[in-house]
């Protein structure tokens, strides 16, 4: 648990998002200078993730982010049993006290090309 939050004075802020390219697309990670926890949960995504990440990140996306949106031919391309295990994590009302465990299911076919760490603006970038 990379923070707890019971003291909500103390929690630090991850922020992300996710951007389309001509050839591809960018998934964008930033935090405060002076946070810990977002660049120690991101360094782990990365190294847990090796050719699981772009679905670990699909998965991220669906348990954290509230407002995830996606093609409605990509979600049809899915067997019903990815389509049940994202929409489980969807439904975690509160997916922040408890172990993030990501399944190595493929829900994606994305490659990642690079990925930049930008130390002086303290995001990594996914491309």
């Amino acid at each position: 648990m990379l923070q707890t939050f019971q003291d909500t004075s103390d929690l630090e802020g991850l922020f992300c998002g996710v951007v389309a390219t001509g050839d591809g697309g960018a998934v964008v990670f930033c935090w405060p200078t002076d946070s810990k926890a977002g660049e120690k949960f991101v360094r782990s995504l990365l190294l847990k993730g090796g050719e699981d990440l772009p679905s670990f990140l699909v998965q991220f996306f669906f348990m954290f982010v509230e407002n995830t949106y996606f093609s409605r031919d990509w979600w049809n391309s899915l067997s019903q049993l990815r389509q049940r295990q994202l929409e489980t994590l969807a439904a975690i009302s509160n997916p922040y006290n408890r172990p993030i465990q990501f399944t190595r299911s493929k829900f994606v076919p994305w490659k990642i090309t690079a990925i930049e760490c930008v130390p002086s603006q303290n995001a990594i970038l996914e491309t």
